[in-house]
């Protein structure tokens, strides 16, 4: 007989049965309490709690040391290379620029970024932290802090912040959204506490009798803006730019000679080296101004084919018997029979537009149109007869090509341009009494400049 067992509520359950349902308690307890455990270890390992501390002094921490640097709150478009510079292991991880969306810092003075790059173990992607210090020269700077992330300091709640006076260390944390949920707790040391690491010396040359000048921001745009057109641009009306020039050119006449009513051809081609010169007044993204350029023709060729009588073949026999025809096509062809002069000045008016590519580079179309004259402005048609010569007028040219500037500081920019003129080559009187007279002169030239602002 089976034994039974008797319940505090005096229901009788077969001994056998009690037995199993016990067993399906333990195994959903047991279910129950590993997925318990899963999601405790999925919040855990989300959080990936770090402590990471920076600027401290040596000897007084055996955490990881981070040091931030500082720059000029200058624009909402940080420029990150001298950082990627200082740190070139992160040079892949940090971007050449990014665009900030700061608080409201009105009645706030000597503004500056603090940026650190902050490695997390096991990830492979750090944290660029990037925090925005108001009153940097006061005894309470003012820090905002982006809390996640985002470059956008409007939209985290309580960021701004002021260390108190005896608190060495404050811990804040860190989120990072999106695919990867993150936080990151990360230590900071009161700037009272800190050892100067030798701070940027754009800071103390920006520093104007204690307030560095602010940016005037458009937060209405600002987010429709992106980090090309939110650069404030050089401030200087009045450029100047100095340029080494090396051109290749080419000249084609076609005529026809009255006296024998045959065609004729005359082709030269050149290179040319010289220096010039531009000044420029800008008005926002155009400029306007004067060029001038002098400049060496140290390669010449030329080559003359006159007509002289019609086509016509003969044929003879060679000693096999074969008959060999010969074609003659009545042109007389004559090469680098004559002097030409060999240097040359142009003076005229250029115009450009710039269009913004980056935030120290643009790519820049412009147009120029103006008069060329030879210093030396003989024209010799044939060497054997020197008495025989020719002068030149003065002469329009005109073109237009691309140019590409590049800000290396100091409101200068090194200027690569290349471009396409077209321009005359007219000896006076040497093609009087020629008929269809059709001609063609261009040179495509090549320069590089450094260009600054002077007013």
């Amino acid at each position: 007989m089976q034994g039974l067992f008797v319940n505090c509520d005096g229901k009788n359950y077969n001994q056998t049965v009690l037995h199993d349902l016990n067993m399906n308690r333990i195994i959903k307890t047991f279910i129950l309490t590993g997925l318990l455990l899963f999601v405790i270890n999925g919040i855990i390992s989300a959080q990936n709690q770090i402590y990471i501390n920076r600027n401290y002094r040596p000897g007084q921490t055996e955490r990881e040391q981070m040091v931030a640097q500082y720059y000029p709150f200058s624009s909402t478009v940080l420029d990150l290379s001298k950082f990627r510079e200082r740190y070139p292991a992160y040079k892949n991880m940090v971007p050449e620029e990014v665009t900030i969306r700061p608080p409201d810092l009105t009645g706030l003075k000597d503004v500056v970024y603090s940026v650190s790059y902050l490695e997390v173990p096991g990830e492979a992607e750090g944290i660029l932290l990037i925090t925005l210090v108001a009153n940097y020269f006061s005894d309470e700077p003012i820090h905002f802090f982006d809390f996640n992330l985002d470059k956008n300091f409007t939209n985290d709640r309580n960021s701004r912040y002021i260390f108190p006076e005896k608190t060495e260390v404050q811990s804040f944390t860190f989120t990072k959204t999106g695919n990867n949920f993150r936080q990151y707790t990360i230590d900071i040391l009161n700037p009272e506490f800190q050892v100067s690491t030798d701070p940027e010396l754009e800071i103390a040359q920006n520093k104007q009798e204690g307030e560095m000048a602010l940016p005037s921001i458009d937060y209405a745009n600002l987010e429709k803006s992106s980090s090309k057109n939110a650069i404030p641009r050089k401030k200087q009306l009045i450029f100047l730019q100095f340029k080494t020039v090396i051109g290749f050119g080419g000249i084609s006449y076609s005529y026809t000679l009255p006296v024998t009513n045959y065609p004729s051809r005359y082709n030269v081609e050149f290179n040319s080296k010289g220096i010039g010169t531009e000044l420029t007044f800008a008005f926002k993204q155009f400029r306007l101004g004067t060029t001038a350029r002098v400049e060496n023709l140290f390669y010449w060729t030329s080559k003359r084919y006159t007509q002289i009588q019609e086509p016509y073949t003969t044929c003879e026999k060679d000693r096999w018997g074969r008959l060999v025809c010969t074609n003659y096509d009545g042109v007389m062809e004559e090469i680098n029979r004559e002097i030409k002069p060999k240097n040359r000045y142009s003076v005229g008016l250029i115009g450009e537009y710039a269009f913004i590519l980056t935030r120290r580079t643009d790519l820049v179309p412009y147009i120029e149109a103006g008069f060329m004259q030879y210093f030396n402005d003989q024209f010799v048609p044939n060497r054997s007869y020197p008495d025989v010569s020719y002068t030149f007028d003065m002469f329009q040219t005109y073109g237009g090509g691309l140019r590409l500037k590049h800000n290396v500081g100091n409101n200068g920019d090194i200027v690569i341009s290349a471009g396409f003129e077209k321009m005359q080559f007219n000896p006076k009187g040497y093609f009087d009494g020629v008929e269809n007279l059709q001609n063609g002169q261009y040179q495509t030239a090549f320069s590089l400049g450094y260009q600054f602002g002077i007013l």
